[in-house]
């Protein structure tokens, strides 16, 4: 993952890495978000079937790995509530092989711990490629 800062002096950016991903074989990172606070990056990797939560209160362009949690490959798009209590990881990415599971992982973002699996959708045989909650729970990061 990498990041870019505009530098004044030559009217261009720099790029840098801001996480390696691949050292640690959990692939390319396809979702980014971020809390109302910024101090809070959620990075999903559809291979590995993770959900990483970073520390980005420091300095810019450094994450902090707090925390990565399991789900399942094709870890992809996240809905939030919105008070940020709950994320919910979409499983399904392009109906891929192994990355293609269906379920939905439950994970409370206080306590930084998977406490579910939805598989209701993946039973009925369907793979959800996007998932938003209701609007009265659905904070506007996710989708």
């Amino acid at each position: 993952m990498s990041v870019l800062v505009w530098n004044s002096q030559t009217q261009g950016f720099d790029a840098a890495i801001a996480h390696d991903f691949g050292a640690t074989e959990m692939g390319v990172p396809l979702e980014i978000y971020f809390n109302d606070a910024a101090d809070r990056m959620y990075v999903t990797t559809a291979v590995s079937g993770h959900f990483h939560i970073f520390d980005i209160s420091g300095e810019r362009g450094k994450p902090v790995l707090l925390k990565t949690l399991v789900s399942v490959g094709g870890a992809h798009h996240v809905a939030f509530t919105k008070d940020w209590s709950m994320a919910f990881v979409q499983t399904t990415l392009l109906n891929l092989p192994g990355m293609s599971d269906g379920s939905i992982t439950v994970i409370d973002l206080e306590s930084e711990e998977v406490v579910g699996v939805i598989d209701t959708f993946k039973e009925a045989g369907f793979n959800p490629n996007s998932i938003v909650l209701l609007p009265e729970y659905n904070h506007l990061a996710g989708h």
